[in-house]
């Protein structure tokens, strides 16, 4: 507590004296309840986890890793993961427990292990963070540098909840807006003399109880019980699918009861992916090439980012036609293709063996005599254009 300022005796006295809700070994309440699971110390989360099982979840905090320091500080995340990836069956074999409702939530630190649950744990329904620097480079290094991370491997809703000053520290925030495929929610508190710890018991006991606070006390006060009323909201409108909480999310703070200037929040709408490469080509199975394309043209409208739509992808998907005896639709992907990526020589050499594969000499000779061109072009290494060459100039000595 001496980051906040002296404490006396008399202080900590009352502090430890000071009686919390919860009581060890209270019967549970009759029926099943969602899950919300985390990964941190004991004492942090004691408050917001009191607060969340009061209003119907069976919360569990898995003891954190302590790593080697020589370790890749990655390594430590993915242990926190696969302690939580083992505890969600075990905590499920518990009456209390309904097995199909899952969140995740994380402090600090913590966090980052609870994004990389939502991403590759199929089950979690909601993750939310208090306070994590997942987007402060100097921090999210261990989550960029891989273990799963991926911001397109997000699907489920997200609440980032962030003090306005450290705010300004989140020089990678473009994650958090890359993660396309969720629906996140911005939430930004304010207040003066607002601290990290302010999003922990830490910080809601010196300033409710040891008083150490000063005059913002009450205001830093009101900044957790705040973020806390929209933790619970946020897990409610997608764990528990309440429509009420999901209007909560998108009002004006100040109507849920938030003073002036305390709270901004921000919703990023979820985009529908786009189709994966199977399905595309089951597309063109069943409902010929011409549905396929409109599907391609409407999701690249919506989704140009997705991976179905970089240059190997689609490339792939018209060898895939080609080889399975469906050159005229192969054609009509390769097509796609140099539309798509007018700059490389590899779309013109694969359009160009498509079309000579049909029969189509005179175009296939064209198209192989653009590819060229833009060969002379591209930045590739020395290696991977004399290899290109070969093939373009194979194809027209041979056409000739």
């Amino acid at each position: 507590m001496a980051r906040f300022g002296p404490v006396s005796d008399d202080a900590w006295g009352r502090l430890t004296q000071t009686p919390l809700l919860a009581r060890k070994d209270a019967p549970a309440a009759d029926g099943r309840f969602p899950l919300i699971i985390g990964s941190l110390r004991p004492l942090s989360t004691t408050v917001t986890s009191e607060y969340l099982a009061s209003h119907g979840y069976v919360v569990a905090m898995v003891a954190g890793a302590d790593t080697p320091e020589a370790a890749d500080p990655g390594a430590g995340l993915d242990v926190d993961f696969r302690d939580m990836e083992f505890a969600i069956p075990e905590l499920r074999k518990r009456p209390e427990v309904d097995g199909a409702a899952l969140g995740a939530l994380g402090f600090s630190g913590s966090g980052f292990s609870q994004v990389l649950l939502a991403m590759r744990h199929p089950d979690v329904d909601a993750v939310c963070d208090l306070e994590s620097a997942i987007f402060d480079d100097r921090v999210m290094y261990p989550l960029s540098r891989g273990w799963g991370y991926d911001t397109a491997a997000l699907r489920v809703p997200f609440l980032h909840t962030y003090s306005v000053p450290l705010s300004k520290l989140e020089n990678r925030i473009g994650d958090f807006e890359a993660m396309r495929y969720s629906t996140r929610y911005r939430y930004l508190v304010d207040a003066p003399g607002i601290h990290h710890w302010d999003f922990a018991t830490e910080g809601m006991a010196a300033s409710a109880v040891l008083g150490v606070r000063g005059p913002g006390g009450p205001r830093l006060q009101q900044a957790f019980e705040m973020t806390n009323r929209y933790v619970l909201q946020f897990f409610n409108a997608y764990v528990k699918h309440d429509r009420e909480a999901v209007a909560f999310l998108r009002r004006d703070p100040q109507a849920n009861g938030a003073p002036d200037g305390l709270v901004t929040v921000r919703e990023y709408a979820a985009v529908q992916p786009a189709p994966t490469l199977e399905a595309v080509e089951a597309i063109v199975r069943a409902r010929g090439i011409d549905a396929a394309v409109r599907e391609i043209d409407a999701a690249r409208a919506v989704d140009p980012l997705a991976a179905v739509f970089r240059e190997p992808s689609l490339n792939r998907l018209g060898y895939r036609l080609l080889r399975g005896q469906k050159t005229a639709e192969s054609i009509v992907i390769f097509r796609k293709v140099v539309d798509l990526f007018p700059g490389s020589a590899n779309a013109y050499d694969s359009l160009s063996e498509a079309l000579e594969a049909a029969g189509e000499r005179a175009q296939s000779v064209e198209v192989a005599r653009k590819g060229l061109e833009v060969l002379s072009n591209q930045d590739l290494t020395p290696q991977r254009k004399r290899e290109m060459a070969d093939l373009l100039e194979a194809r027209l000595k041979r056409l000739r």
